[in-house]
């Protein structure tokens, strides 16, 4: 008995469940149905445009140009593929200019650029096209964008200071590890191929001093690590090698920044004669812009900049690769050291002069601003 109510009870709800089954099915036969009449009715409706536009093309080699616009017109807006509107453009301009119609002619042509602005000229444009067209600017307005990478500080240093000098030692300030940048990028164009270029940006710079025979006079070993915070801000000219998808570029200009962060520590390791470590003073992270209420870094710092780098062409905009080598024209430190008495007396290590210069990778995605204009409006 037990099994024959289970049976019937599963009898009963597929019987409930096959309506709503049905329907399901129905609504989704119902949706491909009018998915395929849509496909059917978009591609009669481009096969009916491509024959408007041979047959245009046939009127326009006759000399019977009164009426090709008015043909041409609707397919534009809605039904040609992106060939078939290049040319339908071009013939209905050629057709206005035939016709004495300047006034006609040039709102096609604004209408053609607003909707190709990166449209170069080919050998098989006709003059009377090409005369139109170079009438216009049509190269872009301004570029916008974005960019992250990773850079690799080194320090030069101008006057040494060292605890450690009477020992014959050498100074060095060199990469402790990648940084990294990241920011905004606006472009204005001056020429085609020329653009001046400016990018806020927050970069991290990672250094460390420590000294070229690693152990000094054959007992100390000091290293001092070093991160820093800045606000960069490059102001640079770049010249673009028009190559196709391809264009690899030039950069030179000059680089303001801004530090807002500066962190220390140190680690001095003393040694036996045999070279084994007897002994390691290690210090906490220091702020050197707040170090006993004093600035050991200069906030306000200087360099220029030249570099490289390639951009891949996409529509209306491009992805680029950049690489940039800036060389610092500040110390970046103050005439403070002998105050660091901590530094010098427990880690035997000091501030020299030094500048920071900067080797960095970058990689961008930007888009493209346009506003064809006539050039003599």
């Amino acid at each position: 008995m037990v099994r024959r109510s289970l049976l019937v009870s599963n009898s009963n709800t597929m019987n409930n469940s096959s309506p709503q089954t049905s329907r399901v099915s129905i609504a989704g036969l119902y949706l491909l149905i009018l998915f395929v009449i849509q496909f059917y009715s978009l591609s009669a409706q481009d096969e009916e445009c491509a024959f408007t536009l041979r047959e245009a093309e046939q009127l326009y080699n006759q000399g019977l140009i009164e009426n090709i616009p008015q043909m041409l017109q609707s397919c534009i807006e809605k039904g040609f593929s992106r060939e078939d509107r290049l040319s339908a453009y071009k013939l209905i301009i050629l057709c206005s200019l035939y016709n004495d119609d300047l006034e006609l002619a040039h709102d096609q042509m604004l209408a053609f650029l607003k909707k190709y602005p990166e449209y170069e000229l080919t050998p098989t444009d006709p003059e009377e096209f090409r005369f139109l067209f170079e009438e216009y600017k049509t190269r872009p307005i301004f570029d916008y964008g974005i960019f992250v990478g990773t850079n690799w500080a080194h320090g030069i240093t101008v006057e040494p200071y060292s605890p450690l000098d009477q020992h014959g030692d050498r100074l060095r300030y060199r990469p402790d590890n990648v940084g990294l940048q990241v920011g905004a990028l606006l472009n204005f164009y001056i020429t085609n191929n020329i653009q001046v270029s400016l990018e806020p940006m927050y970069t991290q710079k990672l250094i460390r001093l420590d000294h070229a025979d690693e152990i000094v006079n054959d007992l100390i070993r000091p290293e001092r690590f070093e991160r820093q915070s800045f606000v960069d801000l490059p102001l640079t000219f770049t010249y673009d090698f028009n190559l196709g998808r391809f264009r690899p570029y030039a950069r030179a200009g000059g680089q303001f920044s801004y530090l807002f962060e500066a962190k220390t520590s140190s680690v001095t390791g003393f040694l036996d004669s045999s070279g084994n470590l007897i002994l390691e003073n290690s210090g906490p992270d220091e702020d050197m812009l707040n170090y006993y209420n004093k600035e050991y870094r200069n906030k306000f710092n200087y360099s220029i900049l030249f570099g490289g780098g390639i951009k891949l062409k996409i529509n209306k905009g491009y992805f680029y690769l950049d690489t940039r080598y800036n060389i610092g024209l500040s110390l970046l430190n103050t005439g403070n050291r002998f105050d660091l008495h901590e530094q010098i007396f427990k880690y035997l290590c000091t501030d020299s002069d030094f500048r920071l210069n900067n080797f960095m990778i970058t990689f961008g995605f930007v888009r493209s601003f346009y506003k064809p204009r006539q050039i003599n409006r």
